[in-house]
């Protein structure tokens, strides 16, 4: 989306994004100005007080600005207390005191309007009592310094009003791109869709054709051999009408997406799987057994996709739900009860919290049942007693053995 602003709030977003991105570097350049202006001063301040009050006075204010973004707050009652100190010493005032202007526009701008309005007050309270004691001080720069003190913390205002509007404009235009991206997105599965649903019906009647025209040629081929080659002839025609046709509904299907042409993952694929969870922080058990016997086993390429899937969301949901402070411990082995046909356990547990309020409601845990039970197989998806979550599923082996 293409958002057309003022070049003025241009060249400000610009310099707030270097701001945000580079966030040492500025501080840098702002310490090292404070240090430019305070070290005009520090000789002559030197003869006033001796060295080690110099470097107090005119040293630690530049260099408490370093920690301003952070605790603004905290920074200003450090230079105003320096100033205090330098007021009750009869110092007069010099050109530290823009660390002090720097404090207060800090304030102004990164907090609340509240804390800004105190830091105004004791800004102006520092002014209003250098008279008191602080040589060189009349109407006149006392005025000075009381105007750039409320110069500086209407800059700090408006410039923190200015870049929480930018921020919240760029917040709101990425969200109308996403947003417009979902909706496209929406609309072309919605299409493929419906694409796919018409192609199914077509080649449901191409079945249909050819399920007829062989038991006709059953009935014929004793009989009537001719009709018996045209209801053949008219099956290999049909069969190749559909075969053409299942393969633009899978083109249909898989259309943008990225793994289209790629082979589906299977039991090989699990332990990189694990290794991409483990890489994220979250500490994952894979069972030995999974990627040997598991995987040397001849299971079919739907089963193997089936598998993986079931590890990758029961994962998902031990990342999501428990966080990185959970271990999950992930298992792939054969049962074999006694008198019964062996099955196949998949099972992904976890010592966390788990997502105990989102079963049945989440989409990832409602396609691993629905993945189970398309093989016939059993779901148990739930808290455990004790603390944890487990996501296991026993599938046949009867059922899906090639």
């Amino acid at each position: 989306m293409n958002t057309t602003y003022p070049r003025s709030m241009r060249v400000e977003a610009q310099f707030a994004r270097i701001a945000r991105e580079h966030p040492g570097w500025v501080d840098a350049v702002v310490v090292g100005f404070a240090l430019c202006c305070s070290f005009g001063s520090m000789f002559y301040i030197n003869e006033l007080v001796g060295l080690p009050l110099m470097l107090l006075l005119n040293g630690l204010p530049p260099l408490a600005l370093a920690r301003r973004r952070r605790n603004p707050r905290l920074v200003l009652a450090v230079i105003l207390g320096i100033g205090v100190l330098q007021w009750a010493l009869a110092v007069p005032i010099n050109l530290a005191q823009v660390s002090a202007l720097i404090a207060v526009y800090t304030v102004a701008r990164c907090d609340s309007r509240q804390a800004a309005r105190a830091a105004l007050g004791a800004a102006l309270v520092a002014v209003a009592i250098a008279p008191l004691r602080q040589p060189f001080t009349g109407v006149a720069s006392t005025a000075l310094l009381a105007g750039l003190a409320g110069v500086v913390y209407l800059i700090g205002t408006n410039v923190g009003l200015r870049q929480g509007y930018l921020q919240a404009l760029e917040e709101r235009a990425e969200r109308l791109e996403r947003e417009r991206d979902v909706a496209a997105e929406t609309a072309v599965l919605l299409e493929r869709t419906r694409i796919a649903r018409e192609l199914h019906d077509v080649v449901a009647h191409h079945v249909s054709v050819m399920v007829v025209q062989a038991e006709g040629a059953g009935w014929a081929i004793d009989d009537r051999p001719e009709q018996a080659r045209i209801a053949v002839a008219t099956i290999a025609e049909t069969g190749r009408a559909s075969l053409v046709e299942l393969r633009r509904l899978l083109g249909v299907l898989r259309a943008g997406a990225q793994d289209g042409v790629a082979p589906q993952p299977g039991l090989a694929d699990l332990p990189a799987l694990v290794e991409g969870f483990r890489s994220s922080g979250l500490s994952v058990t894979l069972a030995a057994e999974c990627a040997t016997r598991s995987e040397s086993m001849d299971y079919p390429d739907s089963l193997q996709l089936a598998i993986f899937r079931i590890v990758q969301e029961g994962l998902t949901n031990v990342l999501k739900h428990a966080g990185l402070a959970a271990r999950a411990q992930v298992a792939v082995r054969v049962l074999q009860p006694p008198g019964a046909s062996a099955e196949l356990l998949v099972e992904v547990r976890d010592d966390g919290i788990g997502a105990s309020a989102a079963v049945g409601s989440g989409h990832g845990l409602i396609g691993i049942r629905e993945r189970i039970a398309l093989f016939d197989g059993r779901a148990e998806i739930g808290p455990v007693p004790g603390g944890g979550f487990v996501v296991r599923g026993v599938l046949p082996l009867a059922v899906v053995a090639p």
